[in-house]
């Protein structure tokens, strides 16, 4: 009998802010399907490998586990980067053990866009409008696409080696976040229906180049307080920057 394989599903590193409670949970798949722990417990490290939380209980919601780190845990610890989370989890009677990265930061970069917001570029989205929408898709499947969009920002922003809690004014990546999601979106839709709807992919990967490239940031450590006399620039998160669908919803 061949031994299972599990993959915890972490979609970035853990974003813990301080002095608020912060859920971090651990997606456990084998053979593309949720498996939910028996049980298990969560460690958390800072960078300097000291405990914050030691073998704390893990709680199982929806076949996830789950824990909350409190706000009284981080208050009044310094503001870091490089945690680690030890997640082990009983799975089949067998421990398996998962790590994922951790920062303490402020506050978590947090997405500003809605659906309303693709609809406004593109009507034919919007499945309200049965006469003119183009798709089959529901709002659950079309939000997945916004979500995604969001997460591989942030993913990019730290492949960049920054971090999305530096970005000081939410709202300014709201034309990145619009332009990603198009991209997903148009991408899909150039395989499910035509594909000439890959032109209206390439065209908003362009507007998502250019507005990553105008990305405003603040360079300061993440433990540095913004204030309106930082030095906020723009241009630092040139790179790499790949806007194509990731696997996994990433």
């Amino acid at each position: 009998m061949s031994e299972t394989t599990y993959t915890a599903r972490f979609r970035g590193p853990h974003i813990i802010e301080r002095g608020r409670d912060s859920l971090l949970t651990c997606p456990v798949y084998a053979a593309g399907a949720l498996v939910a722990p028996t049980g298990g417990t969560v460690t958390i490290r800072d960078n300097d490998y000291n405990a914050i939380v030691t073998a704390a209980a893990v709680v199982i919601s929806g076949s996830i586990a789950g824990y909350t780190v409190s706000a009284a845990t981080t208050s009044g610890l310094n503001l870091q980067e490089g945690w680690v989370v030890e997640w082990s989890l009983t799975l089949s009677s067998v421990t398996e053990v998962f790590s994922n990265t951790a920062h303490l930061v402020r506050k978590k970069l947090r997405p500003t866009v809605t659906l309303n917001d693709l609809y406004d570029r593109h009507t034919v989205l919007d499945p309200s409008k049965t006469a003119t929408c183009i798709h089959s898709m529901t709002v659950a499947e079309l939000q997945r696409k916004v979500d995604a969009a969001f997460e591989e920002i942030e993913a990019d922003i730290y492949g960049m080696g920054q971090y999305p809690s530096k970005i000081p004014d939410p709202s300014s990546i709201r034309k990145l976040h619009i332009a990603k999601s198009l991209v997903l979106l148009f991408d899909d839709l150039s395989v499910r229906l035509n594909e000439s709807y890959k032109e209206t992919a390439t065209t908003h990967r362009t507007e998502a180049l250019e507005a990553m490239r105008n990305l405003r940031w603040n360079p300061e450590r993440a433990d540095d307080v913004p204030t309106p006399n930082n030095d906020i620039r723009r241009g630092g998160l040139q790179g790499a920057v790949y806007l194509t669908s990731r696997g996994g919803g990433r």
